[in-house]
């Protein structure tokens, strides 16, 4: 009986090992298993090879507003997935998911970022892009004078409009 309690099981050994180390796994299927677990399913992983079929999605969400073309290259690394969030709830569970695999969170707000930031990780370190195109709207307040916008909101494609909204309202009263 001393024996057995000097040498613990193998099976004892591996359920703590896995209750210690859960973040074993790829951290791809991690990132993927935590957002589907909180029903955000707007989004797209880097694909295995070019031909998959999630791979002309993933790349065209990838390409679609990246404004310096040496980013596309096949030679600078890729983000891991891309989040695109359509609230508030998704946006805030989606950094949690990133947080819980240890990614590094990449913002794109439009997409004009010349240097990069919001589309690369110089340091090789995996991350993901987390996509702010859905979070578009554009709230203006008459009574405080404000407005607020949210991050993905483009001066050339929402915010004149809800300012000449508010504008023909002014106008009309």
């Amino acid at each position: 009986m001393a024996n057995l309690m000097k040498y613990p099981s193998p099976l004892f050994l591996f359920m703590s090992f896995a209750l210690v180390f859960p973040s074993l796994c790829a951290p791809e299927d991690q990132i993927t298993s935590c957002l589907t677990t909180h029903d955000i399913n707007n989004f797209t992983r880097l694909p295995s090879t070019k031909k998959d079929d999630d791979s002309k999605t993933y790349y065209k969400i990838l390409d679609f507003s990246i404004q310096n073309l040496r980013f596309t290259e096949p030679t600078i690394a890729k983000p891991l997935a891309i989040i695109l969030p359509g609230s508030l709830d998704e946006l805030v569970k989606s950094v949690i998911c990133c947080r819980e695999g240890l990614l590094e969170i990449r913002v794109r707000c439009g997409g004009h970022s010349y240097e990069g930031t919001s589309s690369v990780a110089n340091d090789g370190a995996p991350f993901v892009i987390i996509d702010m195109m859905n979070l578009n709207k554009v709230s203006v307040h008459l009574a405080t004078e404000t407005a607020w916008v949210e991050g993905g909101a483009t001066l050339a494609l929402r915010l004149p409009w809800d300012l000449a909204l508010a504008y023909n309202y002014l106008i009309s009263n």
